[in-house]
């Protein structure tokens, strides 16, 4: 596990721990970990878009859920060492109610790497996803 990145709690008085689980040369994986309010497990998962997933942030919901924002490979799409945004809905349980990918609308086009920083919610409006995108080519930001 490359280390914690944030805990949450939710209103049920349990806690979501979120990272990116794996190692060097090994797929890495948006991670997720529920505790009682003991800090007994209640389930753990594994989340991951088109290829190797990094967490940037989680957040929990309000409906107990929570949602898992990152960065993954395009290897579905193009395996050039392009990223793309991933967003990952999870219900009390750890399953999937929906994912999704977005790009950047940057200058950039083809060469963009795209990485998600962290979420935060929004009250009455949602939640927001901070990142940023480089060219992999130049490096330029944008």
């Amino acid at each position: 596990m490359l280390g914690t990145l944030s805990v949450s709690e939710n209103t049920l008085g349990d806690f979501y721990l979120f990272s990116t689980e794996g190692y060097f040369y090994d797929p890495l994986y948006m991670y997720c970990l529920k505790l009682d309010a003991n800090g007994d497990s209640i389930w753990a998962n594994y989340y991951k878009g088109f290829g190797e997933s990094i967490l940037g942030g989680g957040l929990v919901s309000s409906d107990g859920g929570a949602i898992l924002s990152g960065t993954t490979s395009n290897t579905l799409i193009a395996d050039d060492g392009t990223t793309t945004m991933y967003l990952c809905k999870i219900d009390v349980n750890g399953n999937i109610v929906w994912d999704n990918y977005l790009d950047a609308q940057s200058k950039m086009g083809a060469n963009e790497r795209i990485y998600t920083m962290e979420i935060d919610s929004i009250p009455n409006v949602g939640f927001a996803i901070i990142g940023w995108v480089y060219d992999k080519t130049t490096y330029e930001t944008d």
